[in-house]
């Protein structure tokens, strides 16, 4: 008979004779990943049944993470729920802080402390605020250590702050490459014009009739 048992992250079922089996996005963060309030991003990830992973994603610092079936969403997710639709979840804000929507149309799961929680418990205990919009159900603000994880029948969203793994570019300076382009072309420009006055003994490239003719020579 299987049995159920509380992991840190919801309720899953587990067979009594199962043998212990290392989950993606229900343990600890290795030490590399743990983020910190001045290193953090959201982190988004799509997992297909119980530990396939479909897409992973890190939100930059004032991005919208969107789900449904248009095109333009940040992750595809084809549910009853988000049939055409353009569903926000996430908001991220230039300081790195984050705001979760949870839909009431999803199974929703929010740890906290190594508590979790459903929607209705959020709101009841006044950690969640009841919405209408963008989504009708609750938003939360996403604290350092939170993970929130939502159900589309088969799909399960997990979102969490990570350590960035990657170094946000740097903000492009049109102005700079502009004259970068300008001096590579002067340099073009006078490097050419040298070589057409080159004096008469100047061993021209191969084939040097076409030098010959372009200074003018019998």
């Amino acid at each position: 008979m299987g049995t159920t048992e509380m992991t840190g992250l919801s309720l899953l079922p587990r067979h009594a004779s199962a043998p212990p089996r290392v989950l993606p996005f229900l343990n600890a963060l290795p030490d590399r990943l743990r983020p910190t309030l001045e290193s953090r991003h959201v982190q988004a990830a799509l997992i297909w049944g119980y530990d396939y992973v479909l897409d992973i994603q890190e939100l930059e610092p004032g991005k919208r993470l969107t789900i449904g079936s248009d095109e333009k969403c940040t992750m595809q997710v084809c549910h009853e729920f988000t049939r055409q639709r353009h569903v926000p979840i996430v908001q991220t804000r230039d300081d790195g802080s984050a705001t979760v929507y949870l839909p009431a149309g999803a199974t929703v799961r929010f740890s906290r402390d190594g508590q979790d929680f459903s929607i209705v418990q959020l709101v009841e205990q006044g950690l969640a605020e009841p919405i209408h919009a963008p989504v009708e159900g609750a938003r939360i603000d996403l604290e350092l250590h939170d993970q929130a994880t939502l159900w589309f029948g088969q799909l399960r969203l997990i979102v969490r702050f990570v350590k960035p793994t990657w170094r946000r570019p740097e903000k492009y300076d049109a102005g700079f490459w502009s004259r970068v382009a300008i001096y590579v072309l002067t340099a073009v420009t006078v490097y050419r014009m040298a070589i057409i006055t080159e004096p008469d003994d100047f061993e021209a490239p191969d084939p040097p009739v076409i030098y010959w003719a372009l200074a003018g020579e019998d």
